[in-house]
């Protein structure tokens, strides 16, 4: 969640940038009411130094407002990181003495995503994540299906034969 300090800093210098500018457009003004014209020239560029002044101090700030809610984005993912629990197979929320999950172990290490597990539909698979359609088997990894090779390739057309 963004701050609303660094809008309110933002404002404020946008604000006196221009004050600053009004003032020196008012100087300009009786200046060349004055008739002295010899001193126009030399404003004018403190005129143009004083809008460069202000727009890299626009671009200072911004920058700033950017950095304060990555930090912040960084110290969110810190704190969800501490709660998390990984028992082998999944991951699991822990505040407490509360367990929220499970949660996808290729998902949060691949994306630092959260995907929720869904119970698994078959004898086989204890769960199934649907973001990435990765499966925890139950027992050992004698009881998952073993991939079958594609039977529409012809021998000859494997590298190297």
């Amino acid at each position: 969640m963004p701050c609303v300090e660094p809008v309110t800093t933002v404002t404020t210098a946008i604000t006196a940038g221009h004050h600053a500018v009004a003032l020196l457009k008012g100087i300009t003004e009786k200046i060349k009411a004055s008739g002295r014209s010899e001193g126009l020239s030399d404003f004018i560029d403190v005129q143009m130094a004083m809008l460069d002044l202000i727009q890299k101090h626009h671009e200072q700030i911004w920058e700033n407002v950017q950095l304060r809610q990555r930090i912040h984005e960084l110290e969110s993912d810190k704190a969800r990181d501490q709660d998390l629990r990984f028992d082998g197979e999944v991951y699991w929320k822990v505040e407490g003495d509360k367990k929220d999950g499970p949660f996808c172990q290729t998902c949060y290490d691949r994306d630092r995503r959260l995907a929720r597990l869904h119970a698994g539909k078959s004898e086989a698979v204890k769960w199934n994540c649907t973001v990435c359609n990765n499966f925890v088997y139950r027992g050992s990894a004698s009881n998952r299906p073993v991939p079958q090779m594609p039977t529409d390739i012809l021998p000859g057309a494997w590298a190297g034969s």
